[in-house]
């Protein structure tokens, strides 16, 4: 009796081991997703700290893109991209984030589209000039602002074209075309919403979406890895060439000790957090089936009755076949 009491405990053990073991992995894959997100946000935030000179106003920024990231065909890094574009031409935050959205409709969830458009139109409002290398640049992205002209006003494509030469016509006017085309019975618009209702629009909407949750997941853990390990791993490094120029490779190795030691400890004062994290993740499934179990145990017996019926109604074409090869 004590012994299969024991065998049971032991293979008990083995499995929520084995499940700490599996999830832990699992956890340590998304969490490294999540660092990789959270340095890419940091980056484009930096950035937009430079252009706006405000740190709180760089944090507002994205969270207006990832905001519309997880409800367009477009992923925050396209978004901050033509942002960053715009204002480097010269356009307020909330002017760039404004323009961006038109132009987005007039992408139509293409991320180079939207590159490419940003730069032109960006290039006009910058100079004040309208140019005919950046109106073959929206064209060619499947845009024509002098198409709406010419429906509006009834001027010939020619007459605009000579005005493009003489820089005579305005950038108000090719803006009023983008306005126009992306309002209400215009071509473009809600362009993005109705991307985003595709099957490619809600792989990408998917992926901001699952990008977030892992960059808070992981929130802990990249600040751990940006304010301790990596300066610890920095100061070590600069330990051992400080130790190599002074003492030769026993002041190398010296350095290499007290900061490996240092490095570790770390690492072992984080690992009950993150071992307490797959338990805890464990937990909440099992809760989750015991709550559901009555809809899981159903799903399942009609997928296995699905199943059966399936391959029962084929039974004569897999035996004529088994016959076929048979022979």
């Amino acid at each position: 009796g004590l012994d299969k009491m024991q065998s049971i405990a032991k293979t008990g053990f083995k499995t929520v081991a084995t499940s700490v073991g599996v999830v832990s992995t699992a956890m340590a894959s998304l969490i490294g997703f999540g660092v990789k997100y959270n340095s890419e946000i940091e980056q484009l935030q930096t950035s937009f700290e430079v252009m706006t000179g405000s740190a709180e106003k760089a944090k507002n920024i994205i969270a207006e893109l990832q905001k519309i990231g997880a409800e367009t065909p477009f992923e925050v890094k396209d978004l901050a991209k033509s942002t960053n574009l715009l204002m480097s031409f010269g356009f307020g935050a909330e002017d760039a984030i404004d323009s961006m959205l038109m132009l987005g409709d007039i992408a139509q969830g293409s991320s180079e589209k939207l590159d490419t458009i940003s730069k032109a139109y960006g290039r006009m409002v910058s100079s004040q000039k309208v140019t005919l290398e950046d109106m073959n640049m929206m064209i060619d992205s499947g845009f024509n602002p002098l198409q709406i002209i010419v429906e509006n006003t009834g001027e010939s494509m020619k007459s605009l074209y000579d005005r493009i030469s003489k820089g005579t016509i305005s950038v108000e006017e090719i803006t009023e075309a983008m306005k126009q085309a992306t309002s209400e019975g215009g071509k473009y618009f809600q362009s993005m919403e109705k991307q985003s209702k595709t099957l490619n629009g809600q792989i990408s909407t998917l992926k901001d979406n699952f990008s977030m949750f892992a960059g808070v997941l992981a929130e802990d853990t990249t600040n751990a890895i940006s304010n301790e390990f990596l300066p610890a791993i920095n100061e070590t490094i600069q330990a051992m060439q400080e130790g190599f120029s002074e003492n030769g490779f026993e002041g190398l190795a010296t350095a290499f000790a007290d900061g490996f030691t240092n490095i570790l400890t770390m690492l072992v004062e984080k690992a009950p957090e993150f071992i307490n994290v797959a338990v805890l993740i464990i937990q909440s499934l099992i809760t989750g089936f015991q709550e559901n179990q009555e809809v899981i145990l159903n799903s399942a017996f009609q997928i296995i009755n699905l199943l059966i019926n399936g391959l029962v109604s084929m039974l004569p074409q897999i035996l004529d076949m088994g016959m076929q090869l048979i022979i």
